[in-house]
């Protein structure tokens, strides 16, 4: 536990340098998944960084799990596509944002403090509706 922390933290600091802003890690990982960022693919890793704009898609028998910065989660389930559209975590400056569009498969998330502080700011999409979240935990399929 102390590592993933550490680990996490260490991600976090070297957000500023990065082309896409970290938002997140992957937390768990079992069977095939994948991540495509700024055009080009490559397979997840329990660890492994997770910017604004990343594409996350499992394959048949694929799970990942996602902490984001504000310790808001989502678990994905196999044969899902997940794109993280929007995140921000700025609490001193009071600016919240967190956007997913959930494309294809399952999808559970559980808020973290952007859903206890700014409720309103949490969407998730589908290709037929958007989800406002209101409540603390949400499980979602899309066809």
């Amino acid at each position: 536990m102390r590592s993933v922390l550490i680990l996490l933290l260490l991600l976090f600091s070297f957000s500023a340098m990065a082309e896409e802003p970290i938002v997140g890690a992957v937390k768990t990982l079992s069977g095939t998944a994948n991540v495509r960022r700024n055009g080009s693919e490559q397979q997840l890793q329990s660890g492994m960084a997770i910017c604004e704009q990343d594409l996350v898609e499992t394959g048949d028998n694929g799970q990942v799990g996602i902490t984001f910065r504000d310790n808001s989660r989502l678990a994905i389930g196999p044969n899902s596509r997940v794109a993280v559209s929007h995140f921000v975590f700025k609490p001193a400056q009071r600016q919240y944002g967190f956007v997913v569009q959930l494309l294809h498969g399952t999808l559970e998330y559980i808020s973290g403090l952007t859903g206890k502080l700014s409720p309103n700011s949490i969407s998730i999409e589908t290709p037929t509706s958007t989800i406002a979240v209101r409540g603390t935990h949400l499980l979602t399929r899309a066809e």
